[in-house]
């Protein structure tokens, strides 16, 4: 990018995902993403960051649930039992 945006670490190259519990088209790309991420070289950080954008309770409330998992370091384990739930048992966290 011109200009670049600095980042954490200066020495990596970041890639960020954005996501929403909600989109079926994430939900289908993220075992994907997944294989993709465990050949990343040691000079590339990956992180994903779940979106907001705009007012509705369902986006914010997804956010939250990933902001909980990612503060209690359990994003491995249900990150995709997140999407799981929503997208094949169809559970509503409104």
């Amino acid at each position: 990018m011109k200009p670049p945006v600095p980042n954490a670490n200066a020495e990596t190259i970041e890639i960020v995902e954005f996501f929403w519990y909600g989109c079926p088209h994430c939900f289908k790309v993220d075992p994907m993403v997944n294989v993709w991420e465990k050949k990343l070289s040691a000079d590339v950080s990956f992180r994903r960051e779940h979106i907001v954008w705009d007012s509705r309770k369902e986006t914010s409330i997804h956010a939250q649930i990933f902001a909980t998992l990612r503060a209690m370091d359990s994003l491995s384990k249900y990150h995709m039992a997140v999407f799981e739930a929503i997208h094949k048992d169809r559970i509503n966290f409104r």
